[in-house]
């Protein structure tokens, strides 16, 4: 990409400051799913099983809302479906906030291939129409199931968005100190 524009890079990490937004407690929880508005072929599928087996359940699209409201509703659900990329802010901003992300797993998006085996983490569309009714009646009924995967989410996001990194790139941004430089021709 250096080469090719003939730009220097520098890797600058998302970083989405969220301390506005306080977390709540497995018990504070609604029976509130939220889910992307991003297409999929099961979307449909998935969302009626949901609805025929989980009918405590309320089924809130995201779509047409403010940020803040996006996250009023990211705290207060007890789960949420990305039908998107997958590792995105459908996944990351309810587990944030003490919820539960549900994402199909992308490598394209996906920063490693560990993250797949995770109990919130469907390997395809059908993997998760399969699946998708006993993994929320798992983790919504098992608070420690629940809480542990959702501090180890909070573990691999610290790991990847580290507030001291994203600053130290700004700076090195700011000297002109790149990551990488394209070759001289």
């Amino acid at each position: 990409v250096c080469d090719r524009f003939n730009l220097p890079l520098i890797t600058l990490p998302a970083y989405t400051d969220l301390s506005a937004y306080p977390a709540s407690e497995f018990e504070d929880k609604e029976n509130l799913i939220i889910y992307s508005p991003d297409s999929c072929d099961k979307k449909d599928q998935i969302l009626s099983r949901i609805t025929s087996e989980l009918p405590h359940y309320r089924l809130v699209e995201i779509k047409g809302i403010s940020f803040d409201r996006f996250m009023e509703l990211a705290t207060r659900c007890r789960f949420s479906i990305t039908f998107g990329e997958g590792f995105d802010g459908y996944l990351a901003q309810p587990i944030h906030q003490g919820g539960m992300g549900l994402a199909i797993y992308n490598d394209r998006f996906f920063p490693s291939g560990d993250i797949a085996a995770l109990d919130n983490i469907f390997r395809s569309e059908e993997d998760m129409l399969e699946r998708i009714c006993s993994v929320i009646r798992v983790l919504g009924s098992d608070k420690a199931a629940y809480t542990t995967l959702n501090a180890r989410w909070m573990e691999e996001y610290n790991r990847l968005y580290n507030f001291d990194f994203y600053v130290s790139q700004i700076e090195r941004l700011a000297l002109r100190d790149f990551d990488f430089y394209p070759q001289e021709r």
